[in-house]
């Protein structure tokens, strides 16, 4: 069920839907639809993430295939040029036609966030989803762990450089990683231009009130081409599993 639209639900530019497991996907930068009556932002990065949109939704679909329940879901609809859904306000927007729908999309995360922390106190992880070009692979990005602060105290580095934990899963099943698995956390660090924007930094759980929080940077063609898209979906849903 959709939930925390401050719009009405088919005025929001935004997709959302109330999960049953302790996981939130994310996507920011895939929307294609210009909010109208608003000029184009003319300073940043205003190039959608190719197929993040779609990514998201259909990695929601193929955990619900695996897991028997749906995460929680909350991506823009609404094309980054007209308002960017990972950065603070200040820096999100131009036209104040565009806040609404900025605002409908970060409260409907906040709410994820929370119900989240009330259901699962000792467990949660938001999943923001992104495009990169540089690296064919996908990138983690969580301020070298700090936004996965207490995923790191409860399991150790090995969440995210051993072999049991998300990128090692990847890695295993043939997804090339950054930084790479089987290495101390922190060397090497995360790319500086890719390690955890205003989502992860926001919701992460370096903050009392936030969950451990991943931003996933997957490289192009694995977003581009059909036949990648399909596989890379497949990945990291059995990964996220």
């Amino acid at each position: 069920a959709p939930f925390a639209a401050s719009l009405r639900a088919d005025e929001a530019l935004i997709d959302t839907e109330r999960g049953e497991i302790p996981i939130v996907l994310t996507a920011p930068h895939g929307g294609k639809v210009r909010i109208e009556d608003v000029p184009d932002r003319t300073e940043g990065v205003t190039q959608r993430d190719v197929a993040t949109y779609e990514i998201a939704i259909a990695v929601a679909d193929e955990l619900e295939e695996r897991l028997g329940k749906r995460p929680y879901l909350v991506a823009a609809r609404f094309h980054r040029a007209s308002a960017d859904a990972n950065r603070a306000p200040e820096d999100a927007y131009a036209d104040e036609d565009a806040k609404p729908h900025y605002e409908a999309y970060h409260r409907a995360v906040r709410e994820a966030v929370a119900e989240v922390r009330k259901r699962w106190p000792e467990d949660g992880l938001l999943l923001d989803i992104h495009g990169q070009g540089s690296f064919e692979g996908i990138h983690r990005g969580t301020k070298n762990g700090r936004t996965a602060r207490r995923l790191v105290k409860r399991i150790g580095e090995e969440a995210f450089v051993g072999p049991e934990g998300l990128f090692g899963r990847l890695s295993a099943l043939g997804v090339p990683v950054f930084p790479p698995v089987g290495r101390p956390l922190g060397d090497p660090k995360e790319d500086s231009r890719l390690n955890g924007g205003f989502t992860v930094q926001t919701y992460g759980s370096e903050n009392e009130d936030g969950i451990d929080a991943i931003q996933l940077e997957i490289g192009p063609k694995l977003r581009t081409d059909a036949t990648a898209r399909v596989e890379l979906v497949a990945d990291l849903s059995e990964a996220i599993a």
